[in-house]
């Protein structure tokens, strides 16, 4: 039964210390004050979209600390949906907001059922908060209070969600509580739109936007992007799942020894020494591609899914992040809210159609070292810091089957922001051609040029052609027509008629112009003589050119007789002859024959 178990005026009420330790960065702010633009003029949430390494956890202490301000009875609640995502924003809204902030996941729970003290701030994870037999851990905290829902990676609820529904329903009893959605990647995979959740956006800022670019506001590291051939295998040949690859064909396929050594080989040899993180499509996958590179470095990389515990992954992840190893191998992990800067190269051996996992694979090496952007003011300064610093660009390793690039989300296709398919395809064309660094957003802007620059060569050959060609009906337009005609009279009395011929003129036997000008009509060639007739408007020239065409069709009739007794007499093979040919063979070499001998 949905009830409150606790008395509303022993919850705990800590007070903020101070403003955040934090200065917020200028989207940040924009973020966050525009949000509370859209909830204060009647918004019942909205999302902000912001690219991996944006200080999206930022932004939710900012929300959380304003709104704890607008009185004792306003409270945060923040749902994850994974526990490291959890601890995570747990950790870092304390030390922002520098009060307690609760926990409510698996067997930790901040307020006891029939307990009192409810934080001003708790961090859930969303199956912790689940409905079982009209039951949930949720309603322990009361919605008559003001709340402000803050979900992290957002792009995974939906009201029509069953682990969702029940959530957003507790607290909407309120209409005064609102919601804030944070995501780098926003678009769901099933399609399912977030509007029902979050109708208005307080900010859209993208790695790889057109307006806001992370990438070249110098907020991320730029991409240098590699391809990697795998011998044997067909990505065009593997069936789709939900718009995707299927994950067992896709896994059966790169996991053959040849092409896993395709892959693993080239791809240790392009990242050297950087500190690397590999995505596969299955945990079988991501074994095999460990066992793989330690084959040839012993001890240089180490597997990781989602099956390993808590304490397991924690002691990898340090271990990668101290470099106590160089190849982190992952299946479903990783993508989402892991924070490590010192990621240099991102090998994606897990193929995807979906922009937005895409993103979120390569995104894991965009952040700079840390320290790197601390003071600096212009997108300048901080692109500048960046590519003096130790990591002045990410390596991202693409995999190419023996047909070419698979149709996936490229690098290509993130950078390329709605640009035309051929610009991408043009530039992963010319990206697959580099032996050395490859800076996608400069294959794009090359790719562009190119194809520009053909268009262009393409336009003026097009209206080159149409100029000679209305140059040409133009003189064919002022050639007058010769007309012939008659006039007559009938004589008063006697009904006897007087005729006269008219502007009678000689037959036009010539081109009066063009590349075949003083040329015999006869002797043109068929394709001009058809283009002529054509472009003339009438008049005796057209006829003439008329005329030409019917007599070659009389010329494509078998030869005479008479043809073939000349022929005959002289020693020609007459079999198959039209009237036209046999007609040159008398005129050009029998009757040349006969005058030499006189």
């Amino acid at each position: 039964m949905q009830q409150f178990l606790f008395q509303d005026d022993q919850s705990v009420k800590p007070q903020i210390k101070g403003p955040l330790k934090f200065t917020p960065r200028d989207y940040q702010a924009e973020a966050i004050g525009n949000f509370y633009d859209l909830i204060d003029d009647g918004s019942p949430g909205a999302i902000a979209r912001c690219f991996t390494g944006g200080g999206k956890t930022f932004m939710g202490a900012m929300a959380a600390e304003r709104w704890l301000r607008r009185s004792s009875d306003h409270y945060v609640m923040v749902l994850a949906h994974e526990r490291q995502l959890v601890n995570q924003f747990r950790s870092e809204l304390g030390d922002f907001l520098r009060i307690p902030v609760g926990l409510e996941m698996g067997t930790d729970g901040s307020v006891a059922f029939g307990g009192y003290g409810t934080p001003r701030v708790t961090v859930a994870s969303r199956a912790t908060l689940a409905e079982k037999g009209g039951c949930s851990r949720l309603y322990k905290f009361s919605y008559e209070k003001h709340w402000l829902v803050i979900i992290d990676e957002c792009h995974r609820y939906a009201y029509s969600l069953p682990s969702c529904k029940h959530i957003i329903d507790w607290f909407e009893n309120n209409p005064e509580s609102k919601r804030l959605g944070l995501s780098a990647t926003p678009e769901r995979g099933d399609g399912i739109s977030l509007r029902r959740l979050f109708p208005d956006v307080a900010l859209d800022y993208k790695m790889f936007g057109e307006e806001k670019n992370a990438i070249r506001d110098g907020w991320c590291v730029p991409f240098d992007q590699r391809f990697v051939s795998v011998e044997g295998v067909d990505f065009q040949n593997i069936k789709e799942v939900n718009g995707d690859f299927d994950i067992e064909e896709l896994d059966e396929a790169l996991r053959q020894r040849e092409a896993l050594l395709s892959m693993v080989r080239p791809m240790m040899d392009l990242v050297e020494d950087r500190r690397t993180i590999i995505f596969s499509p299955t945990v079988k996958m991501a074994r095999a591609v460990a066992h793989t590179i330690n084959e040839f470095r012993p001890g240089a990389a180490q597997a990781l899914d989602g099956s390993a515990g808590d304490e397991l992954k924690e002691e990898r992840y340090s271990q990668h992040q101290t470099g106590q190893f160089q190849f982190l191998s992952v299946c479903g992990l990783c993508r989402e809210g892991y924070n490590d800067p010192g990621i240099e190269a991102v090998a994606v051996f897990r193929p995807t159609k979906s922009r937005s996992l895409a993103e979120q694979m390569k995104g894991r090496g965009c952040r700079p070292l840390r320290g790197v952007l601390d003071g600096l003011l212009t997108a300048e300064e901080r692109r500048a810091a960046i590519a003096a610093s130790l990591k002045p660009n990410c390596m991202i390793i693409d995999l190419v089957g023996v047909t070419g690039l698979p149709p996936v989300a490229s690098t290509a296709h993130l950078l390329a922001s709605g640009k035309p398919d051929e610009v991408i395809q043009r530039a992963n064309q010319n990206a697959m051609k580099n032996k050395g660094p490859t800076d996608m957003v400069e294959e794009l802007a090359k790719a562009e040029r190119q194809i520009s620059e053909e268009n262009d060569a393409a336009k003026q050959r097009y209206l080159e052609q149409q100029r000679i060609e209305k140059e040409a009906a133009d003189r064919l337009a002022r050639i007058k027509g010769e007309v012939r005609y008659s006039t007559s009279q009938v004589a008063d009395g006697n009904g006897v008629a007087k005729r006269e011929l008219k502007g009678v003129k000689k037959e036009i036997t010539e081109m009066p112009f063009g590349k075949f000008q003083g040329e015999p009509i006869k002797d043109l060639p068929d394709y001009y003589l058809n283009w002529a007739i054509e472009k003339c408007k009438g008049g005796s020239l057209q006829k003439a050119l008329r005329k030409e065409v019917s007599r070659r069709g009389g010329m494509n009739a078998p030869a005479t007789e008479k043809q073939i007794n000349v022929l005959s007499r002289f020693g020609y093979a007459t079999d198959g002859l039209t009237q036209a040919q046999a007609g040159d063979i008398i005129t050009n070499q029998i009757n040349k024959r006969t005058m030499s001998r006189v």
